[in-house]
């Protein structure tokens, strides 16, 4: 039996370790993958911490194996990120996928999931009368699926982010026709969003916040370095075997937001200024106009996405098609993966001791597997050489950011010189 995982680890924390561990023990399964986002997220925004230490993490915590999720789909929609990682463990050879949530009731997460894949139609005009009146998607949406069911609970569900991603992952196996069993398992101790620190759990939103927001100090060369305040903060809701790559991480490297791929904005709009950004994913003409009225009124993407932000326009979607005009993402690139999720299986690390699943992988997928990108360009065609290019665009585009008032003796890798992890 194989059990995945879906994360993006951002940081990976002791509430990860925890999910991964009792995944590997409810499900009593031989062997673990995981599906990774990259170097960006779906919220609209770059990894926090490198991709490699977040394999190392992941593979020193109870995976065996990490994928990772092309970013056209890591940093899409919950619909579509949902899509393109359970497509992407289910050609892995996944028979069970296990996620946290804040709840564990399978029934009803199935029930709601089954309910969303076939809308009624006193659904869908509930829902619109709802949009219409000013309600926000999120909202409007648990109004009307609470008014069409007869089912208290519902509403308490539908408040939960990490509920919506777990119906996500179950319409995705609806929508694929894939007969996978799941293992939903209750968050320890704090909420996704919580920005509090309970016992050794912290959210990864307050880890970033607490990483984004501290004092760094910057030596004689003008290189910054974080605060032993900071290190000693988040060394107790990291797991010990993690925690000194992610402070050595810190330390190398100062960490990035959204906001410091600003100017790479600012160029890439002006240079798309005669026909817009409308073609962009998660793009629309109307939303390409309002960015172009407010070109010159904002200093950072967080101040523009505030500046568009409305109960339609929701901060998130903004901040997506944001890193979407940076990375060069279309929509004719999702309408592809859509029709084609997998456009192949990229593996970024493994256990030794589980090699076993590369054997399994190359045997049983009828997709290719990528364990070098250089590789990787005589293997795929070229829409699928289309996908991974945007990959290791992604990947410079982040090294070029990350580096930048760094000292050269730390480079970051990029995917060509980039070794598979191996614990």
């Amino acid at each position: 039996m194989i059990t995945g995982i879906i994360g993006e680890f951002n940081p990976f924390h002791n509430g990860h370790r925890y999910i991964l561990q009792e995944a590997k023990k409810r499900t009593k399964c031989d062997y673990m993958i995981v599906a990774m986002s990259g170097d960006f997220v779906q919220r609209g925004a770059p990894a926090i911490i490198d991709k490699a230490i977040r394999v190392k993490a992941a593979l020193n915590n109870g995976a065996d194996l990490v994928l990772q999720i092309p970013v056209v789909f890591s940093t899409a929609t919950a619909e579509l990120f949902a899509l393109g990682a359970v497509a992407l463990l289910h050609e892995a050879g996944v028979d069970t996928l296990a996620f946290g949530c804040e709840t564990d009731d399978e029934e009803v997460l199935r029930m709601l999931a089954d309910f969303f894949v076939h809308e009624t139609p006193e659904y869908s005009i509930k829902l619109r009368d709802l949009l219409k009146e000013g309600k926000s998607y999120p909202a409007a949406r648990a109004i009307a699926a609470a008014s069409c069911i007869n089912d208290e609970r519902v509403s308490d569900i539908l408040d939960g982010p990490n509920n919506i991603l777990a119906i996500e992952y179950i319409k995705a196996m609806i929508r694929l026709n894939l007969n996978m069993r799941i293992c939903p398992i209750k968050r320890a101790k704090v909420g996704h969003h919580a920005l509090v620190m309970k016992d050794s759990f912290a959210s990864a939103t307050a880890l970033r916040k607490a990483i984004l927001n501290t004092d760094y100090k910057s030596d004689r060369l003008g290189i910054k370095t974080p605060t032993k305040i900071l290190m000693k903060g988040i060394n107790a809701y990291i797991p010990k075997n993690t925690a000194k790559d992610v402070i050595n991480e810190l330390y190398a490297h100062q960490p990035i937001s959204e906001d410091n791929m600003t100017l790479l904005l600012k160029y890439k709009l002006l240079s798309l200024q005669a026909r817009g950004v409308g073609d962009y994913l998660e793009g629309t003409r109307d939303l390409s106009n309002r960015i172009y009225k407010n070109l010159d009124n904002y200093d950072s993407i967080s101040e523009l996405c505030a500046a568009l932000n409305t109960k339609e326009m929701t901060y998130a979607r903004l901040s997506r098609l944001m890193m979407h005009i940076i990375l060069g993402i279309k929509q004719d690139s999702m309408d592809y993966l859509k029709e084609n999720p997998i456009p192949y299986i990229r593996v970024l690390g493994f256990r030794r001791d589980s090699s076993i699943l590369l054997g399994m992988l190359k045997e049983n997928s009828h997709s290719q597997i990528i364990t070098s990108v250089k590789e990787a360009e005589k293997m795929l065609d070229e829409d699928k050489l289309s996908i991974l290019e945007i990959d290791t665009y992604a990947r410079e585009l982040f090294k070029t950011v990350v580096e930048q008032g760094h000292s050269k003796s730390d480079p970051l890798h990029n995917d060509y010189t980039q070794p598979l992890i191996i614990i």
